[in-house]
């Protein structure tokens, strides 16, 4: 796998029920809302970042709780947000 623009990726968190948190931080906090309540589901992007690396792919596959597979059906939306919902109550994230 090669690397992969950040811009699609946060554009699929905001999509599919990540909101970004606020705070002048060193990275982009993204936290999962399932029915109004924030979870412990999140990742980051480091706000200069405009393309994520294969390793750094599978660091926010994990955070998502997702396969590496998942991740990128995630970010190319084949993977509804009521899907990832779905797997996130079956996985007990949420």
């Amino acid at each position: 796998m090669s690397e992969i623009r950040t811009a699609p990726i946060i554009s699929a968190l905001l999509s599919k029920g990540f909101v970004k948190a606020a705070g002048n931080r060193d990275h982009q906090y993204f936290f999962f809302h399932y029915h109004g309540k924030k979870s412990d589901v999140f990742t980051r992007i480091s706000h200069g970042a405009r393309t994520v690396d294969d390793w750094l792919a599978g660091r926010m596959a994990r955070q998502l709780r997702l396969s590496k597979r998942e991740f990128m059906s995630f970010v190319e939306c084949t993977l509804s947000g009521a899907e990832y919902a779905q797997l996130m109550v079956e996985r007990g994230e949420v």
